[in-house]
């Protein structure tokens, strides 16, 4: 991941805790949370007059993708959404 220099606004929320003047160096340590799983099993919900939805993919590139499904009676599946991305705009 790369966060371009410009793109920091380091001195307020620094100010916002104390912290005057922004130091010169300082040390930045964050956690990376992955957003995605190889493989998802359905909570096994029968109730079908509750309609749940899960995210399976989200931020993928604008390119072909294969979404593999298997299930039983028990794990019925009324609809799959799918989204285009949007239009990339230029600036």
């Amino acid at each position: 991941m790369v966060i371009e220099t410009n793109d920091w606004n380091v001195a307020y929320p620094m100010s916002l805790a104390g912290i005057k003047p922004t130091p010169e160096q300082f040390t930045l340590r964050w956690k990376v949370e992955p957003g995605f799983v190889d493989e998802f099993a359905s909570s096994g919900m029968t109730n079908t007059t509750i309609e749940t939805t899960t995210t399976l993919a989200q931020g993928l590139p604008n390119t072909k993708h294969t979404l593999e499904i298997s299930g039983a009676k028990d794990t019925p599946i009324a609809a799959i959404r799918v989204y285009r991305p949007a239009l990339r705009t230029k600036l």
